[in-house]
């Protein structure tokens, strides 16, 4: 089974780990409205290619950089197969 993980990096520093059940992530996506589906998108987060690469067992990474009041931070989203 695969495993829905979030990462938040600052400064170059780990700083959070999240993981997910994969019920709770099928059951948002399923939630989301299109227009939260097409801004995570712009921001380079595909949730159906996610969906399906959890599907597939898969990997799926993507990450996005941003800077909030001078602090740069990364967050990763990833699917990667258990093994």
């Amino acid at each position: 089974m695969a495993r829905f993980k979030i990462e938040k990096f600052v400064n170059g520093q780990h700083e959070t780990t999240i993981r997910i059940p994969m019920i709770f992530v099928r059951a948002g996506a399923a939630l989301l409205p299109k227009s939260a589906i097409d801004a995570l998108a712009k921001e380079g987060f595909d949730v159906a290619e996610m969906l399906e690469a959890m599907k597939r067992g898969t990997a799926y990474t993507s990450s996005l950089d941003v800077c909030e009041q001078g602090v740069e931070k990364r967050i990763i989203v990833s699917v990667a197969s258990a093994s």
